[in-house]
């Protein structure tokens, strides 16, 4: 169909066709390079001038055109965008039932400083080549605020409205206290708490500034107040602030009633020992975490009724020992021991936890006398973590005590240095005898050398082994990669002669000096691992290949 350039209304033409090209007699004088004669010159400036008239008319008519044109497209635009927004009205989302809104409002809604204990996530440390990186800070614990309720609030007035209704949203509240935000804390958690109304109370304070302890009190007194004031709702609270703050809960006490899960630091070293007793009665609490710089003898809780506790890293073997006779209900327990074997008292009594499952000790220290003094016969879950595997250890205190545990399922090993002998693997395969019923084994750090430099007697001793994890060092400026003394060849062939027997997944953990790309660590590997990785990943085998949490040799993990 051929364009209309006239006016719908009344057909006048919009293109000019009363103007077009001049005819001039100049145009052979036009492909030439010769003069133009003096009689022409008159001519050519009259002609020249007609076409100038005929420009700024045309430029007229293009101006007016092109603003008609402007004012359509802005009409078109803000039609569209007014339709756009009544289509809008059709989705579904607008027919969701606000039960359901306020449901998906609270899988938004994250605690990442809550690792309980006796969950399936609680975090444990299971790499690294020293103590200190056990202890690092919980996952989130210094956010300044967690703004997400208020964020959800602010899209629209209906999702304000349910917002403001789901009294669930705004009951965990995780907030830094700091003196020089008192104000807007102080109105925000207000808030917070009042739109809360009866909920059971998720709460994470902390406070880092160490400066003048009594500036710190006067600041943070009437935030501390307020949430005391709710102290009836608190399910699961951590609290990390300066010890003489947490003196001002003592309010508190008795009125716990709600109280789960309790986990405890100060923020400050204690010049004295002190005690807190205002968390004595919690009939409901049962997990607890002792955290930064406290000792057991800081807290007076109900030890009684603990099913799951962290006892943190400031006691001695003595001390948790004393503490766990406290506890006869325990079913998962973690300790980190730094210090005080050249004092354990080898005449305690002996303990025995009949709930315990699960286990987790990091001793600092080569000869782990603690676990001769205790026995839990339900253990199903035990990790060690020490500096070194010695042969007198082994022999005399952890191979019996596994053995004598020998319904344990998963086994995770890691020390910091390796036994160092040719020996080594006769000792450490003795405590693989211990649980010929193992389902999962970690071998980590350097332990990796003293266990796996003879991977198929390992499997043989481990029929029923369904999970391995290893730690594998990658050294490039040493121009090896080595795991301890295992030829990683060799362990593959020996992991494909378990295919089909049990073995589900392998995952091997690379570890490797700091500061060492990933490009570096891939020249010293053996050119076909990749491929004998995907030949057992084809025979059935979930196995994996790790650096950082990635997969070393998935190119778009990386890209």
């Amino acid at each position: 169909m051929t364009p209309s350039f006239s006016c719908k209304n009344c057909g006048h033409s919009l293109i000019r066709p009363d103007i077009q090209l001049q005819q001039t007699p100049f145009n052979e004088i036009l492909q030439s390079n010769s003069s133009v004669p003096s009689s022409s010159i008159d001519q050519i400036s009259s002609t020249v001038s007609v076409i100038q008239d005929f420009e700024r008319e045309l430029d007229t008519e293009i101006h007016h055109i092109q603003g008609v044109l402007t004012e359509l497209l802005a009409k078109r635009t803000a039609l569209h965008s007014q339709a756009e927004r009544l289509t809008a009205l059709h989705h579904p989302i607008r027919r969701m039932p606000s039960e359901l809104l306020a449901e998906i409002y609270l899988q938004c809604i994250d605690t990442p400083w809550m690792h309980d204990i006796g969950s399936g996530d609680y975090p444990v440390t299971e790499t690294g080549d020293n103590f200190g990186q056990d202890l690092q800070w919980a996952p989130g614990r210094f956010i300044k605020l967690g703004k997400m309720p208020l964020v959800l609030s602010s899209v629209c007035a209906l999702w304000r409205r349910v917002a403001i209704a789901t009294s669930e949203l705004w009951a965990s509240i995780s907030l830094v206290i700091e003196p020089t935000h008192e104000a807007t804390d102080l109105l925000l958690m207000g808030l917070w708490l009042e739109r809360a109304r009866e909920m059971p109370l998720f709460i994470c304070l902390t406070n880092l500034d160490l400066g003048n302890h009594f500036d710190i009190i006067s600041d943070l007194t009437s935030i501390l107040n307020l949430f005391v004031s709710r102290s009836e709702q608190w399910r699961a609270v951590d609290l990390l602030l300066p010890f003489d703050t947490m003196q001002h809960l003592s309010s508190i006490r008795n009125r716990l009633s709600k109280l789960e899960w309790l986990s405890i630091g100060s923020s400050d070293d204690l010049d004295e020992p002190m005690v807190m007793s205002m968390f004595e009665v919690a009939p409901q609490l049962v997990s607890f975490q002792l955290a930064e710089n406290l000792w057991p003898v800081n807290v007076v809780i109900p030890w009684a009724q603990l099913r799951h506790c962290d006892l943190g890293c400031t006691g001695s073997p003595q001390e948790y020992l004393d503490v766990l006779h406290l506890m006869p209900a325990l079913e998962t327990c973690r300790m980190h021991i730094a210090f005080g074997h050249d004092t354990f008292n080898l005449n305690s009594a002996p303990l025995q936890l009949r709930h315990l499952r699960s286990l987790t000790l990091n001793d600092k220290s080569v000869e782990p006398k603690f676990l001769s003094f205790l026995t839990a016969p339900a253990l199903r879950h035990f990790s060690m973590k020490t500096l070194s595997f010695t042969p007198e250890a082994v022999s005399y205190t952890l191979a019996p005590w596994i053995k004598s545990h020998n319904q344990i399922q998963r086994l995770t090993l890691g020390s910091d240095l390796a036994m160092g002998r040719q020996d080594s693997r006769q000792f450490m395969l003795s405590l693989l005898e211990g649980v010929p019923d193992l389902q999962q084994l970690h071998v980590l750090g350097k332990a990796a050398s003293d266990i796996l430099n003879a991977p198929l007697t390992a499997f043989n001793v481990l029929s029923r082994l369904q999970v391995i994890i290893v730690d594998y060092e990658l050294n490039h400026y040493r121009g090896d990669m080595h795991m301890g003394s295992l030829d990683i060849s060799k362990f593959l062939d020996d992991l494909s002669s378990r295919i089909g027997t049990g073995l589900r997944r392998v995952e091997i953990r690379c570890n490797a000096y700091e500061g060492q790309s990933r490009s570096q660590l891939k020249e010293g590997l053996e050119s076909e691992l990749p491929v004998r990785l995907a030949e057992l990943r084809s025979a059935g085998l979930d196995i994996t290949m790790t650096y950082l949490g990635l997969d070393f040799f998935d190119e778009t993990a990386w890209a």
